[in-house]
């Protein structure tokens, strides 16, 4: 099995326990606008628990897919493209384009629980979704999604680029774990603050249960001033969840290679 692979799944895995809670207040900030210390003190410990079965399902297999693909194809651009950063650009957007299209339903289901829904399980939610809305539903946001791929581009290009400088700084061919830590939460926050607008458009394409254009949704944002709500509860939750996604893969993949070698 790839070691990239094994190491994304543990990753999503570590990222989506540690990170669930804060990602529930994200997900309602992005959905109703409510000022932070009102929304907390009315979140119990069920609704901070609430949907991370499809939480944990799509980190994992995003995380196992993008990991897996991005590092098989660095090698395989690098023969076709002029530059080190244009083949992370290149294989960064090809896996989360393919990761995008592969999970955004189990996307749709966990934005579809947190903010709210009636249903507390999956798969009455998925029947009902198919029933009601269609099968397409549970493509809904898969457009803005798509454009935020470039978030991921972006923050695994600097990422990769950072790590080359330091270990040119130092003479070494290898990261530290603090270096992962540093190198890893600066690269998102900056993806991240760039690419936000989008993510919030995607929420509430996915939200909606009645059909509406992207368009209409970028207006109704737009008339809100709310294309950056809750990046503040984003940027809090950037730096342990972005470290502990590339920290225990980084390590993970570093344990399990020269095991996987002697296979």
């Amino acid at each position: 099995m790839d070691v990239n692979f094994v190491a994304g799944l543990t990753a999503g895995a570590a990222t989506t326990v540690v990170n669930h809670p804060l990602d529930v207040v994200k997900v309602k900030l992005q959905l109703h606008r409510q000022p932070l210390r009102h929304l907390l003190s009315s979140l119990s410990w069920a609704d901070y628990t609430r949907g991370i079965v499809p939480n944990l399902v799509g980190n994992v297999a995003a995380w196992g897919m993008y990991f897996g693909v991005y590092e098989y194809l660095k090698p395989v651009t690098k023969q076709y493209t002029p530059s080190d950063t244009a083949s992370y650009v290149v294989s960064s957007t090809i896996a989360g384009v393919s990761t995008s299209v592969v999970t955004n339903p189990i996307w749709v289901i966990k934005t579809r629980m947190l903010g709210g829904d009636r249903h507390r399980h999956m798969l009455g939610l998925i029947k009902d979704m198919v029933v009601n809305e269609g099968v397409l539903s549970l493509w809904k946001g898969l457009v803005p999604s798509l454009f935020s791929v470039g978030q991921a581009s972006l923050q695994f290009t600097i990422y990769d680029h950072g790590k080359k400088w330091v270990q040119r700084q130092h003479h070494r061919s290898q990261n530290t774990t603090y270096e992962h830590v540093y190198l890893s939460a600066g690269s998102k926050v900056a993806a991240m603050t760039i690419m936000y607008p989008a993510q919030v458009v995607k929420s509430r394409l996915q939200y909606q249960k009645v059909t509406t254009s992207m368009m209409q949704v970028v207006k109704q944002v737009a008339a809100e001033r709310a294309f950056y709500s809750g990046l503040s509860a984003n940027l809090v939750r950037v730096v342990p969840a972005t470290t502990v996604t590339f920290v225990v893969f980084e390590s993970v993949k570093k344990w399990l290679e020269p095991k996987m070698e002697k296979i």
